[in-house]
């Protein structure tokens, strides 16, 4: 948590001493730093106490002992000068000389030691000649450096000088009794005179080693009370350390807890303007500083949940929720001041396949662009909102009449249409608007909502890319679509649809060569209803599907029989709906049809038109070469109405295409429609596609398209549809 955001909580508002204020700036683990800083520096101290208390015995262990080595190597050498003033055997002189070295390298290394620049190779030989382990020596060196002025220490090295004088005159001694027995005077008298100088010194020597180990052991002692004393003091010191800064650090912790308590307390209780006083900058004051930006941050998500409760996620516009609020205020102030308001639904035509062929990115961007325009078209006074998915609405307030937003509908229409540009695509989309007015086409939101809902549609099923405003006609129309719908469902199950069939005759011989099965509902209360109503209301409920099921299998059979009866292997052309090529068990549908009807695949025609081809252009590819893999025939309805060209022709698998009644139509009287049916029939053949046309109707048509090569033909010139046994009669 950064400095900035500690400085928008309070913290203590009283004085404190300066201790207080250091205390804390420390951190919790800053606080146990320090105690355990403490602990270690009072162990090393006590360890350094101890290293030195075992240095000091090292050394006082090493002088005793050397004392007796030395004092051994003296007496020997005593001893051996004694034997050799009796003897005369140089063996026991070269045993004497043997003995000295001991004291005398005792006296080298005293010496050494002495001088302020000792050398320690001198002093390390010495210690060694006079018998000492060398692991001893580092303690000996110590000890006669930093702690021979002590008073015990310090007498105990003036008799080792003292004795040291002796052993030279001991030396002096020895050589001058070496010196009278190479002579040969030895005689009785002399020989007593230097027995009893020796016995002098040994008696001397003697004494001095007492003194020695006496002053040595007072020093012992001494330094074992002292050090014993150090190792007590540092550690009461130690734990006495430990209790304050324990305490200290406990009584600091626990003021924190209180204050954390009862802050938590407060927000527990409801009050979010209430923080936690902040004292210190340790843990604890960073857990009040945590817990202050949790009630800042829970603050700001209570008002971000609101937000998003009444705003599209996306772009940010008033939800439903929030259109529903608006809309209703709207209308309140509308009735208050007897004034009008318009409310506009927009939907944004074929955005679904920028979404399919780009990515929902790129939609979303395109949504966020529109959503911008949109706010742009509009005054303050106005509303935006999104539904969902494309659709937007907008709430125009203190209109007149719909003369007026005329302008309005074209600038928002010209500003949707701007072209986007979105990841190096240049988009383009069209609004479809439908609006109503209040209060003349509903008094309430609900009413507004669906009646605007209804223009919409009614301005997508004229085209596209248009606005219409909501009439009474067409919430008629809706509701028969409703009804309509109602009653197909119960003409599924009650059996009151049928299959026709017409006539498709060879222009050349002019013999029926197949036929087109059209279904027919033949309603007991509406009569005969045509299937351009009930056909779009079955797409759109999606009861095309069962029907389409129930159509293919019911003309399937009725085929074989046909067939039976008139002895002519004839075609059967049934149409297929959008929703049933986008099923994916729609292949097992058609052998399905063929197995249980007993009709040869090769004797089924399927029509699809141009503009379902061409909606997923690869899947549908894949369904077709499928179908011409089960030997079925392939036919294009409606050619020439929507995406006529050679590369859809080459590319997928077609047999046959049927020419769309509005050519044949103007086919005598307009040469543009005849330009556009010469070409096709032309652009067939080359592609070895066969042709028929539909909506036949007068003979001039026929003798044109006959002489035009046409293959086929179908219309009212030669038969409407008709039922199975008028067919028959026809046929034969």
């Amino acid at each position: 948590m950064t400095r900035a955001s500690e400085s928008h909580f309070p913290r203590a508002p009283h004085r404190r001493s300066w201790i207080s204020i250091w205390i804390g700036h420390l951190s919790i683990s800053a606080k146990l730093s320090a105690v355990v800083a403490t602990f270690t520096i009072a162990m090393v101290l006590l360890l350094a106490v101890m290293e030195a208390s075992l240095n000091l015995s090292a050394g006082v262990r090493a002088y005793v002992q050397g004392e007796g080595l030395w004092s051994k190597g003296q007496k020997d050498a005593v001893y051996y000068l004694v034997r050799f003033l009796r003897t005369h055997d140089l063996r026991d002189y070269q045993l004497y000389e043997q003995s000295i070295r001991m004291p005398l390298g005792d006296r080298v290394a005293r010496m050494e030691l002495d001088k302020p620049d000792y050398d320690p190779k001198i002093v390390a030989a010495g210690f060694i000649e006079g018998g000492n382990a060398p692991v001893d020596i580092s303690g000996m060196v110590t000890l006669y450096r930093h702690f021979g002025h002590l008073r015990f220490f310090s007498s105990a090295i003036a008799i080792w000088a003292d004795a040291d004088s002796y052993v030279l005159e001991l030396v002096r001694q020895a050589e001058d009794i070496h010196a009278s027995v190479s002579a040969g005077d030895n005689s009785r008298e002399r020989q007593n005179m230097q027995l009893e100088r020796l016995d002098r010194i040994n008696g001397d020597l003697t004494r001095l080693e007492a003194a020695f180990s006496t002053s040595f052991g007072d020093g012992a002692r001494f330094v074992q009370t002292l050090l014993t004393g150090l190792i007590l003091l540092s550690g009461f010191a130690l734990l006495c350390c430990g209790l304050a800064v324990s305490l200290w650090i406990t009584r600091g912790i626990r003021g924190g807890i209180e204050r954390l308590r009862a802050g938590a307390l407060r927000v527990t209780a409801g009050d979010l303007d209430s923080h936690i006083e902040v004292w210190a900058n340790d843990e604890l004051g960073e857990l009040a500083l945590v817990f202050n930006d949790m009630v800042e941050r829970r603050r700001r998500t209570e008002a971000l949940v609101h937000f998003n409760a009444q705003h599209d996620a996306l772009t940010g516009l008033p939800n439903r929720t929030l259109l529903l609020d608006r809309l209703e205020m709207a209308l309140r102030l509308a009735r208050r001041q007897s004034t009008r308001l318009a409310l506009l639904m927009i939907d944004l035509d074929y955005f679904k396949r920028i979404n399919d062929s780009l990515g929902h990115q790129a939609g979303d961007s395109l949504l966020l662009a529109v959503s911008s325009q949109l706010q742009q078209c509009v005054r303050d006074v106005d509303s935006v909102a999104r539904l969902g998915g494309d659709e937007f609405v907008v709430i125009l307030n203190d209109v007149q009449s719909r003369d007026e937003l005329a302008p309005i509908l074209a600038k928002i229409a010209q500003a949707i249409a701007t072209p986007v540009t979105i990841e190096d695509h240049e988009l383009i989309v069209t609004p479809t608007i439908g609006g109503c007015i209040f209060p003349d086409d509903g008094p309430d939101t609900t009413t507004l909502l669906k009646h605007a809902d209804i223009a919409m549609y009614h301005a997508k099923a004229a085209g596209r890319g248009n606005a219409q405003w909501f009439t009474t006609t067409m919430l008629q129309d809706t509701q028969d679509k409703l009804a309509l719908g109602i009653a197909l469902r119960r003409a599924v199950e009650l059996g009151e649809l049928t299959i026709h069939y017409q006539p498709e005759i060879s222009m050349k011989t002019g013999r029926v060569v197949g036929m087109e099965a059209l279904m027919r509902w033949q309603h007991p209360e509406r009569g005969n209803i045509s299937p351009n109503r009930f056909i779009a209301v079955a797409e759109e409920t999606g009861q095309i599907l069962p029907m389409g099921e129930w159509a293919l299998k019911t003309a399937c059979l009725a085929c074989v029989g046909i067939q039976c009866r008139t002895g002519q292997p004839l075609m059967l052309a049934v149409n297929v709906s959008p929703r049933q090529l986008q099923q994916s068990d729609w292949l097992r549908t058609v052998q399905a049809a063929l197995l249980e009807s007993g009709l040869r695949p090769e004797h089924l025609e399927l029509e699809i038109t141009e503009s379902l081809l061409m909606r997923n252009p690869e899947e549908s590819a894949i369904v077709l070469h499928k179908l011409r893999a089960l030997g079925v025939t392939v036919v294009i309805d409606d050619f020439g109405t929507g995406y006529s060209s050679l590369s859809y022709l080459t590319r997928f698998p077609i047999d046959k295409i049927k020419i769309d009644r509005s050519f044949v139509r103007g086919l005598a009287v307009d040469s543009a429609d005849a330009a556009v049916v010469n070409a096709i029939i032309a652009m067939a053949h080359n592609l070895n596609i066969r042709v028929i046309a539909e909506g036949v109707e007068t003979h001039a048509q026929r003798s044109y398209l006959h002489q035009r090569g046409c293959d086929e033909a179908q219309g009212f010139l030669y038969s409407a549809a008709v039922t199975p046994e008028r067919f028959i009669a026809f046929a034969a």
